[in-house]
């Protein structure tokens, strides 16, 4: 009925692949093996993979999926009228089944998300191209970290261990052999191999790892916390909310108290995100330090509001954290779509540190640049847009609507971009049918601190709803647009 009505020019069939009988047809149903890779049904394994089959082959290659080519016959199309025929571009994708049609059906979960990640690639669908496997699961677990293991990973300015070891694991492992880690803690990825003095730009994409949260300055005498922010946002987000205060490894629940004459009349909110400078107290329950400090608790430890990653309608999602997890994992992307190098090209990846607080790990990465006489020419500092598109804000600024696409944040607080290389950014977007939109907005970003080194600054973003607030929205087509450009501006600009 599909192929009657639908009349398409290519198929790909997920199911059960049933063997060819055609005499030396190849591969037999006995050496299809769980765990040996998703299978490729074509007519003859014997002879070389032309069209779709071919496609699907080089993919797999690519993002490291196993695939076994298998003779396989095409499914049967019942039925009294004449069948339709398949495609020409057609070919069946499935896993191998041991005890097929009985109640032991046993399968390798690590091939049915190579199957997902085939036609991910192939759809050039990016935004969750890593599947969880549910614990338990054996030898099948997966242990490379998700978009949404990426959102709810706790990390705040200083504390970024977590995030920088699920970063880590979610590069493919060409790429972590590359890695380096510099004394602030940011995780750099060199790719290329230009010579010093090529014509090829010298490019760093630089996204950071750190969130809002708080930090432990000291144990008053009756158990409570005294604590200082770390970052910028709005209090009545936070205060007279549940905490988690991060000591080492353990995580104790507390509730940040709510501000000195809440329950007066007349009382008003502390106003704008300067109000989070004041000092802030979180109660653990204890009445004393030394039930605190029993607790594990010490000065240094750090605070965050719990968190969780929602999927919406459609393609929105909600979380806290997508400043700046969204611009981590667009980089992680970015890097698994490229070849394993960049012959004749200059492009580092950065995941800094303490952006929040000052741009410190970006400002250490830059003067050691300088150091090293390889300040880059180009600097795209992928960071949120804080956008406008919400029901009750004006839209005479940060006009960025969520679903159209990446965002060039043209002029922000630290930084005004070239006309010229916003207009570049946009064509290139437009000659990749990468939806892209340009704007103005708040903030900075971690590009700014190279330009004093002569570097030309490109932040690019994603219009974010109710940006550091625990109601953070994201569409993520969003995403989808930013992995891919950051992918061709590493190609090409």
């Amino acid at each position: 009925r599909l192929l009657e009505e639908v009349h398409p020019d290519e198929m790909i069939y997920l199911g059960r692949l049933t063997p060819s009988t055609e005499q030396g047809a190849g591969v037999d149903k006995k050496s299809w093996v769980p765990g040996d890779g998703v299978l490729l049904g074509v007519d003859e394994a014997k002879n070389p993979l032309t069209g779709l089959a071919a496609q699907i082959q080089e993919l797999s290659g690519r993002r490291g999926v196993p695939l076994k080519v298998a003779s396989a016959q095409k499914p049967r199309v019942a039925g009294y009228a004449k069948t339709r025929e398949f495609p020409e571009r057609f070919v069946q994708l499935g896993v191998a089944t041991l005890r097929s049609s009985t109640p032991e059906e046993t399968v390798s979960i690590r091939d049915v998300v190579g199957v997902e990640q085939l036609l991910e690639s192939y759809l050039h669908i990016s935004s969750s191209p890593r599947k969880g496997i549910p614990s338990g699961a054996g030898c099948c677990v997966s242990t490379v970290p998700s978009f949404a293991d990426i959102v709810k990973t706790y990390g705040a300015s200083g504390h970024e261990g977590a995030v920088r070891k699920n970063i880590l694991a979610a590069l493919p492992e060409w790429a972590r052999k590359k890695v380096t880690t510099d004394t602030a803690g940011n995780l750099i990825l060199h790719l290329g191999d230009a010579k010093p003095g090529a014509k090829t730009p010298k490019i760093v994409i630089v996204a950071h790892m750190d969130e809002i949260g708080y930090e432990v300055k000291k144990i008053e005498g009756y158990g409570r916390l005294q604590v200082e922010v770390l970052g910028g946002g709005y209090t009545q987000y936070f205060l007279g909310h549940v905490v988690l205060v991060h000591s080492g490894d353990a995580r104790h629940g507390g509730v940040l108290e709510l501000p000195e004459g809440w329950d007066q009349p007349g009382f008003e909110w502390p106003s704008g995100p300067k109000a989070m400078d004041e000092p802030a107290h979180v109660y653990v329950g204890t009445k004393s330090k030394e039930e605190t400090e029993k607790l594990g608790i010490k000065p240094g430890d750090w605070v965050t509001i719990p968190k969780e990653y929602r999927p919406l309608l459609g393609t929105r999602a909600n979380g806290r954290s997508f400043d700046d997890r969204v611009g981590c994992e667009a980089l992680i992307e970015a890097v698994r779509a490229l070849d394993l190098d960049l012959p004749g090209r200059d492009v580092t990846f950065v995941w800094s540190t303490q952006e929040e607080v000052g741009l410190y790990g970006a400002a250490a990465f830059a003067e050691q640049a300088a150091k090293e006489n390889r300040v880059p020419d180009f600097v795209f500092a992928i960071d949120t847009f804080v956008s406008s598109d919400s029901p009750l804000e004006s839209k005479r600024f940060a006009d960025a609507e969520l679903g159209k696409g990446f965002v060039i944040r043209a002029v922000d607080n630290s930084n005004i971009t070239p006309r010229e290389y916003v207009d570049r950014v946009v064509m290139l977007a437009r000659d990749n049918n990468i939806p892209v939109q340009y704007g103005v907005t708040g903030g900075g970003n971690d590009g700014s601190v190279f330009t004093r080194y002569g570097s030309v600054d490109i932040p690019l973003g994603w219009p974010l709803r109710y940006s550091h607030s625990p109601a953070e929205v994201i569409d993520t087509r969003d995403a989808d647009a930013l992995e891919k450009i950051i992918a061709v501006l590493a190609k090409n600009w």
